[in-house]
């Protein structure tokens, strides 16, 4: 068998990095994480401080924050070890690429999709992280029950990402308004500074009838 990952119990930085032996095969949560546990994840994740929070939060609960730029991925690992998060890991890669085709079938409890890049400019609308493909990718990775939960500031972007997800069959919007325990990410703090407009949706996994690409 091949091996996907390895950690170990260093407190350096490095060491909530994920090592992705093969990027072709989908990831054992067994080796990522140290105990076993839910498993959520942060996509686009930034500088870390929602997945910290988090896990922080939440120590039952492990938490795969995926970010592609090193720089802020270096500063997840860097909280991760200053705060003990044992059940905190990073995976520098894109996070299209990482839900279709390293997540194993339903094996994740909850994925937060938090103020995603809208590439205003219409010309950059094929950079978008949401699409079809991606938004089954997301079905057919959750378990039954599990949920995706959005937070996005651009209307625009929001129409799409429902319609997106609206289209997976296996998947059953509901009204998302998490509770004052539920962290801001970096991104949402620095938005309500500026009085801009949050919105919240919800998709909860009920069947995996109807999960395509």
């Amino acid at each position: 068998m091949p091996t996907h990952t390895s950690t170990d119990c260093s407190p350096e930085p490095e060491a909530a990095f994920v090592r992705v032996d093969d990027i072709c095969q989908p990831l054992d949560w067994g080796r990522v994480f140290p105990a076993r546990g839910p498993v959520h994840l942060d996509l686009g994740a930034g500088d870390g401080g929602f997945a910290a929070a988090f896990a922080r939060e939440n120590p039952g609960v492990n938490v795969l924050a995926v970010e592609r730029l090193l720089g802020r991925a270096r500063k997840i690992g860097r909280k991760a070890a200053r705060q003990g998060l044992a059940n905190l890991r990073v995976l520098r890669l894109e996070s299209g690429y990482m839900m279709r085709y390293l997540v194993p079938d339903a094996s994740v409890a909850v994925i937060h999709l938090m103020h995603p890049d809208p590439w205003p400019k219409r010309r950059h609308w094929k950079h978008r992280l949401v699409g079809e493909g991606f938004a089954a990718a997301c079905a057919r990775a959750l378990e039954p029950g599990g949920e995706i939960r959005l937070t996005i500031d651009h209307p625009g972007y929001l129409k799409e990402i429902i319609a997106c997800f609206d289209a997976q069959r296996a998947l059953e919007a509901f009204r998302w308004l998490p509770g004052p325990e539920y962290p801001r990410s970096d991104f949402e703090a620095e938005f309500a500074g500026q009085g801009k407009v949050v919105f919240r949706q919800g998709w909860r996994k009920v069947s995996d009838l109807g999960v395509r690409e």
